[in-house]
């Protein structure tokens, strides 16, 4: 199924989450329509339910032959990150045209991340990148920090420096890979692409690419989700 095909069928009901009071009365207009009780969905074979973000069922409306459902949940069972700026009054569905540094968002480093300014860390190749997290003589053992994009955000674009030795860079959800990439000690900062489209959080795990050559890791806080 095509994500983007189904969710522009869908686009006309703009039950979006947001409260009315968002839209200037003037651009409302009553229309009568009914519930539709009897319809059911499938997602990819598989029963579907549509919900609210507090995990209310929610019902379909039948309008004038058409069915409308509410946007932000076909949008999250789709992967696809849904937002709205109340401004202007528009809906942002995938990525956005201006990126967000991640720093804007929740990040856990857990223990084996430190976040720092030291010139020490944040300094690579000529370029000081002023504020970094920083994890040393990474071999086997997995390195983890969580980053939070609260479903806002369809890609992350991390940056990674392998400093000593190549790494792999993995990206989980919950506990589905979303993502594995190398990246390589000889490239510098290498931007790692990740669809985090619906995700609350999501996991990103670093390991040596050779076990029998450890290399230390930075991640620059100019990281961003778009």
């Amino acid at each position: 199924m095509k994500k983007w095909t189904a969710v522009a069928l869908l686009v006309p009901a703009l039950l979006l989450g947001a409260t009315a009071g968002a839209f200037a009365s003037s651009h409302l207009e009553a229309v009568k329509a009914n519930l539709n009780h009897g319809l059911q969905f499938k997602l990819d074979g598989i029963k579907w339910v549509p919900k609210t973000d507090d995990g209310l069922n929610v019902l379909p409306i039948t309008y004038k032959g058409t069915t409308y459902l509410p946007l932000r949940s076909v949008a999250t069972a789709l992967d696809i990150a849904v937002d709205y700026e109340a401004d202007t009054m528009t809906v942002l569905l995938g990525e956005k045209s201006e990126g967000t540094p991640v720093a804007q968002y929740d990040i856990d480093p857990h223990y084996d991340f430190t976040q720092t300014t030291e010139r020490d860390f944040t300094l690579y190749d000529g370029v000081d990148y002023k504020e970094v997290f920083y994890a040393e003589g990474i071999a086997s053992a997995e390195h983890r920090m969580t980053l939070y994009p609260d479903k806002d955000f369809q890609t992350l674009y991390l940056n990674v420096i392998a400093v000593d030795a190549d790494a792999v860079v993995r990206a989980l959800a919950g506990n589905k890979e979303i993502r594995n990439a190398v990246v390589h000690q000889r490239d510098g900062l290498t931007t790692v692409e990740i669809d985090v489209g619906g995700l609350e959080s999501v996991d990103i795990v670093v390991t040596a690419a050779d076990q029998w050559e450890p290399t230390d890791v930075i991640i620059p806080i100019n990281s961003y989700y778009k």
